[in-house]
């Protein structure tokens, strides 16, 4: 047969179960067909429940975080090779074409997710046949004389694979992460459950305080004066919350301290001054009784409305 009448390129066709090498085109030397297939075989990896099955799991919407898992029955592997442009040449580029996946059937999952119970596994699609399934491929190109896959000159895309080491790095690392989850998830719960008896013993301690009370002032009428002046001249009123922890001893005697401050003086004062103007009974049996302690925010804003 004369030579004119091979194509251009064709496909090399690879039986992925035993990955040998292909022949290979024209356009494709054997050390690049050699090293296509290097690089792919890092991407896939044979199927815990079926060795004669190959995975490979994907990105999806363009996100690392968003992954799949394909599963493959009777996976073959097509390098195409395209010879390069002379502007490919001048760039540094030897040589670029795709790596097609083609195979008698496929299913799909959801990459699994780790949690402090450990590696939720979703569940995996129904079989389908290369038919009525996505068929991807791959860009590559030689670059300086390295291989590299579309990612690492397209950028990412919406199905990129994933390595076959971080899908090995992840389920090694699975249990660990799991492990240290818990760690937080207790710790957590610990948080939650101090601060919910914190929230318990404050509302008791409120509702002691307030059966104590005997009179209660107006807040407004401890606005700082000047302040209130300033307000009816139309200039500037300060505005300001002041939190104060309020004491009352079993004789009934407050003690109010200021414990995050409104940012200005005059206010934390003033707040001061309105929490000492309370009055407290005595508790019903002082010779028992111990202080009780809230923290409280006054809110300092005048407007005109």
């Amino acid at each position: 047969m004369e030579a004119e009448a091979f194509p251009m390129s064709f496909l090399i066709t690879l039986a992925t179960l035993a990955l040998s090498m292909p022949s290979w085109s024209a356009e494709c030397s054997v050390s690049d067909t050699s090293a296509v297939m290097n690089k792919i075989r890092e991407y896939l990896y044979p199927s815990p429940d079926s060795p004669q099955h190959r995975r490979i799991a994907w990105t999806q919407a363009n996100s690392d975080d968003e992954r799949i898992i394909t599963e493959y029955s009777g996976l073959r592997i097509s390098i195409e090779c395209r010879p390069p442009s002379k502007a490919d040449e001048l760039n540094g580029i030897q040589q670029h074409g795709e790596i097609h996946l083609e195979y008698e059937a496929a299913r799909f999952m959801n990459f699994p997710a780790v949690t402090a119970a450990g590696v939720q596994w979703d569940e995996w699609s129904k079989w389908i046949d290369e038919r009525g399934s996505w068929n991807p491929s791959i860009l590559f190109r030689k670059y300086n004389g390295k291989i590299q896959l579309q990612r690492e000159f397209v950028g990412p895309a919406y199905s990129d694979p994933v390595p076959a080491a971080y899908v090995n790095r992840f389920f090694a690392e699975a249990e660990a992460k799991a492990a240290e989850l818990r760690v937080k998830e207790a710790e957590q719960q610990r948080l939650d459950a101090e601060r919910a008896e914190k929230t318990a013993r404050q509302k008791e301690l409120w509702r002691e305080f307030e059966e104590r009370v005997t009179y209660r002032p107006d807040p407004n009428d401890y606005y700082p004066s000047n302040f209130l002046a300033g307000f009816f001249l139309g200039k500037e009123v300060a505005d300001g919350v002041a939190e104060v922890r309020v004491c009352v001893d079993p004789a009934g005697r407050e003690n109010v301290q200021v414990v995050k401050t409104s940012g200005v003086r005059k206010l934390d004062r003033a707040a001061v001054n309105f929490w000492s103007a309370y009055r407290f009974k005595p508790a019903p049996d002082p010779q028992t009784a111990q202080d009780i302690c809230v923290e409280r925010r006054v809110n300092f804003k005048r407007s005109d409305d």
